[in-house]
């Protein structure tokens, strides 16, 4: 710290300068350089006193890394790690959005659109069907990049493909259930349209299909509905017909081997 008798001496000393100044016209009579003065004294304060610790700063080595500040490629094999394991599902209500179970889509816009991006490309889907609706399935196809779209499709390279794993809740029997009636199925022809359609993203797509009801009724009842589907197409050669028969034999649940002897399905 500067003595009393040292700062005397620097204001002294800033008189006399501030005083020849005056005589060689550089600075008006009357008034005081007093910014020069204190600029001057706070320098000199500074440079003459001992450093001081500043409690509130933290060394570099222990400071936290944010998420956003890893490089991509790291932040990436996070994204695939916190997913292992993990199943997304697309709901009826979803609007075409894939639901999984972390918190890290809510962290911030950045992090939720490079971590969905990682569980549209990678993450295992299971898709919720009701009374045969498939339009939050169409929506979640339309949105799907081109490499997106591709993870679900076998390659030349690798016979390993994404599988979309739709479970059917089966809608009650209608009112109406004569077989002429079944061919003008609104919501089932909708996905079969789409399946037979090139231009749309369903064809290659690799499906499973699941029936999750154990009305007895019920079952035989989408069994015989489909199955009449299928024979309408026996002659074709399509996506769609490969659909109906993964359909049918969904509805069929424990009865999917075919005796040839018996000519008829067995149970395994």
């Amino acid at each position: 710290m500067l003595e009393h008798s040292e700062l005397v001496r620097l204001f002294a000393t800033c008189e006399l300068k501030t005083l020849n100044k005056q005589r060689e016209g550089k600075l008006k009579p009357g008034r005081l350089d007093a910014a020069s003065t204190t600029k001057t004294v706070l320098s000199t304060r500074v440079r003459d006193s001992p450093p001081v610790a500043n409690d509130y700063s933290e060394p570099e080595a222990h400071r936290r890394a944010t998420l956003l500040g890893l490089p991509a490629e790291l932040r990436d094999h996070i994204f695939r790690f916190v997913i292992e394991g993990k199943i997304a599902y697309l709901h009826p209500k979803s609007r075409g959005r894939l639901a999984i179970d972390s918190a890290l889509p809510r962290v911030n816009r950045q992090v939720r659109k490079e971590f969905l991006g990682i569980v549209y490309q990678s993450a295992p889907i299971e898709v919720q069907v009701k009374t045969l609706g498939f339009r939050h399935l169409v929506t979640f196809l339309n949105s799907l990049t081109t490499t997106q779209h591709w993870s679900f499709i076998k390659n030349a390279s690798s016979n390993a493909a994404r599988v979309l794993d739709i479970k059917f809740e089966l809608a009650d029997i209608p009112a109406d259930c004569a077989e002429e009636t079944w061919d003008r199925d609104y919501l089932l022809t909708r996905w079969l349209k789409r399946l037979a359609d090139p231009n749309k993203r369903a064809l290659e797509i690799a499906t499973k299909y699941e029936i999750r009801t154990s009305n007895a009724t019920q079952r035989k009842y989408w069994s015989k509905h489909i199955n009449y589907l299928r024979n309408l197409r026996k002659d074709e050669i399509s996506w769609e017909k490969e659909a109906l028969m993964k359909l049918w034999l969904a509805t069929l649940g424990d009865y999917s081997f075919w005796s040839e002897t018996e000519g008829r399905w067995l149970k395994q």
